[in-house]
Formats: C-alpha cells, structure tokens, sequence
C-alpha cells in the first residue's frame, strides 16, 4: 500500500488536488478509465477500492457483515465502518452512480454472489437486489 507523506498540505490545496483529480477522472471514458487505474494505482490500491466498492453494493444489497469480512478477505471493523456510513447517508451519491446502469449492477451483484457463495455451493441469502426506482 502506498504511503501518505506526514507532511500535510494546507486545507485549500488539498481541496484544489482533490478537485483537480476529480474533474480529470469525471472527464474519461470507460476504457481510458481502466487504463488510469492500472497506470495510476499499484495493485494493492486497485484491490483496496474494488474490494471498498464490493463491501458497498453488498451492504446496499443487505448483505451480513460476517459473510462480506470472511468472503472479501477484509476485516469485520472495516465492513461495519462502512455500514455505519451507509447508514449515515454518506454514501448517497456512489450507491447512485452504482446502480445506474441496472444491467450492469446485476452483473456485479451476481459476480460479488458468486464469491459470497463459494462459486454457488453455498446457498443464496437476501438474494433479492435492490435497484433505484
């Protein structure tokens, strides 16, 4: 994992960075995005969000802490951390930006239940997804 310099920056160009970062990505395609991440992140950064954007649609979904910490190889603290945001509403956005696209979300949900279940051996719980209306 990368390491964050302990010399911090001040308030207004930390916000001027994150804003910077923020309108190059809003700016890319799909495939220009997938060519950013593998550029920009090492692996263990591109596991961290993928697994992070994993543990969100899975409590999204319902999904039981237990299972999501065991089956995503993270830890329990880290799931109920993001549960606790979730809940919070701190999440709005992301979960809206995730289920957008209906087809696609059902195509990661079924991949993320997939790895839930052990490749389908073990049986589906709270199988139900849940899409914006």
């Amino acid at each position: 994992m990368a390491r964050v310099s302990k010399n911090n920056l001040n308030p207004k160009q930390k916000a001027e960075l994150e804003s910077q970062l923020t309108e190059v990505i809003g700016k890319m395609n799909t495939n220009l995005a997938q060519y950013f991440i593998s550029e920009f992140f090492g692996p263990e950064e591109r596991i961290m969000l993928a697994k992070r954007l994993a543990i969100l649609a899975l409590i999204h979904e319902q999904r039981p802490i237990h299972r999501i910490s065991t089956y995503l190889h993270t830890s329990e603290t880290t799931v109920a951390n993001l549960r606790k945001r979730y809940a919070n509403d701190e999440f709005t956005n992301t979960i809206k930006a995730l289920t957008k696209n209906k087809a696609t979300y059902i195509q990661f949900i079924d991949l993320l239940d997939s790895i839930l279940t052990v490749g389908g051996i073990m049986p589906h719980r709270n199988s139900h997804i849940k899409l914006p209306r």
